[in-house]
């Protein structure tokens, strides 16, 4: 399974955190998912996706992931997510068909874009510190 992640598992700490592993480099590439942004979450520090005409989600692309780790995700997104099939473009690979993550119903968007490296600046301690989800 293919999967693209837009938010806080972009970040390699938190990734071998979820999946208990590292993800060889060659299973992951920087890629794009046109016409939705990513705006944070209201009242959280993690995104959501919006859809836009014009928008793009940067994020990456996780290819050949197996059924543990499909629910080691769905364990850490949580009840209020679901995956959808959509088209991305992997910057090594081209355009790609991935699970992505989405908040089930209405997105409870602040309006204000989200980023890696804000939340990295900003948010990322507190959150491992806080993440039931163990180094192995």
């Amino acid at each position: 399974m293919d999967f693209f992640f837009y938010g806080t598992l972009c970040d390699a700490d938190v990734r071998r955190r979820v999946l208990g592993r590292e993800l060889p480099d060659a299973q992951v590439e920087d890629a794009i998912l046109s016409g939705f942004s990513p705006l944070f979450v209201a009242d959280a520090t993690y995104p959501t996706l919006v859809a836009r005409p014009g928008g793009h989600a940067p994020g990456l692309l996780a290819r050949g992931l197996g059924a543990a780790d499909a629910a080691r995700l769905a364990a850490f997104e949580g009840p209020a997510y679901c995956t959808r099939s959509l088209a991305v473009t992997g910057r090594r690979s081209g355009p790609a068909k991935a699970r992505v993550f989405v908040i089930r119903g209405e997105a409870r968007a602040a309006g204000r874009p989200w980023t890696l490296a804000e939340w990295q600046r900003r948010f990322k301690q507190a959150f491992l510190a806080a993440s039931p989800f163990r180094p192995r």
